[in-house]
């Protein structure tokens, strides 16, 4: 995953470097975490920065479930969690339970969403850890998770859920109570990857990975496709491409940033731009020359190199065969901006 500080620092989780890597604004390597309360991080997966610029991570290894409020300094302000592997029958209790803890979101009143994912739900805590409810159970009616991967938070108060077995975005009030849901476009392949997602409550707009497919699904919040941009490859060509797609995030200008695990790096786009006549335009990568304050506080990074991948999978689980439907088209289109990577 990848989250980006009030501040402007970038946060990205390296799953199997048990490592969180810092950067500054302009991309440079500043520092690692590579210590939770337990010791060493356990496979980070899902990050989120706080109002106070702390940021959390959720640990994802089997029997090691854990979530740990971290400062920039490293030190371990608030931890939770208990291995608690119950499935569809999963109850309140344990309040810490987890299986799989994967993304995580922080709301307006900093009150603190994870994805459980093997349990079927999201599970709410405050800033101190401490239980509040649970969204969602096991099932596909309104309501009901399978395999809940991504969160997304909007200025107005929704949750936007990645619920991936039922190929559908699942939107809820913050209270828990179910909204309205619209089917996923794309994660047709499950190699074990799981989706992401970030809202631009500014755009009105909500970015969903197709992890497998090397590309971003760009939806309005109510659930309409305004197109995707980028485009799948073994072999990285340009910086419209993606081997794999994992944690995607949205700075305070509207950018945005993602992280892709097969190719261990971070992205950076501009602002997406619906084109004409539902043409989608792959947004433009930002130049340098082209940033100002107004932007993001400092110059700006594109390309920031990691040392390992950001996305894991609960491989445990079975997914239930599905019929592969013909996929909406990608743009040929590629940006013309070539940076070189820092970090």
């Amino acid at each position: 995953d990848v989250t980006v500080s009030p501040d402007g620092r970038i946060y990205v989780a390296e799953e199997f470097a048990n490592r969180v890597a810092q950067f500054d604004p302009n991309g440079n390597f500043i520092g690692e975490f590579t210590v939770g309360a337990d010791g060493t991080l356990n496979r980070p997966h899902g990050l989120a920065a706080d109002a106070e610029g702390n940021f959390y991570v959720t640990e994802f290894e089997f029997g090691f479930e854990h979530v740990n409020l971290i400062s920039p300094e490293g030190e371990v302000l608030v931890d939770w969690g208990s291995p608690g592997q119950f499935g569809s029958s999963a109850g309140p209790v344990p309040a810490d339970g987890f299986w799989g803890p994967r993304d995580v979101a922080v709301d307006s009143e900093g009150n603190v969403y994870i994805a459980d994912t093997g349990n079927k739900r999201v599970r709410v805590y405050t800033a101190q850890g401490e239980y509040l409810r649970d969204i969602g159970g096991a099932g596909s009616d309104l309501g009901q998770l399978d395999e809940p991967a991504g969160l997304a938070i909007s200025a107005d108060g929704r949750l936007f859920v990645a619920d991936t077995w039922n190929r559908r975005i699942s939107v809820f009030s913050l209270d828990g109570t179910p909204q309205y849901t619209f089917d996923v476009r794309g994660w047709y392949e499950d190699r074990g990857n799981r989706p992401y997602l970030a809202v631009d409550s500014a755009r009105n707009l909500l970015y969903v990975g197709d992890p497998e497919a090397g590309r971003i699904l760009v939806y309005d919040t109510q659930g309409n496709c305004v197109g995707s941009f980028g485009q799948p490859t073994d072999r990285v060509g340009d910086l419209s491409q993606f081997q794999t797609v994992a944690g995607i995030t949205v700075d305070a200008a509207g950018n945005v940033l993602v992280a892709d695990s097969g190719a261990g790096r971070v992205l950076w786009f501009a602002p997406f731009v619906e084109g004409v006549a539902g043409n989608p335009v792959v947004p433009e990568i930002i130049s340098p020359e082209e940033l100002t304050d107004e932007v993001i506080p400092e110059e700006d990074i594109i390309d920031i190199e990691t040392t390992d991948e950001t996305a894991g999978d609960i491989g445990e689980q079975d997914h239930p065969e599905e019929e592969v439907t013909e996929e909406p088209s990608v743009p040929a289109e590629s940006p013309e901006e070539t940076l070189e990577a820092v970090g």
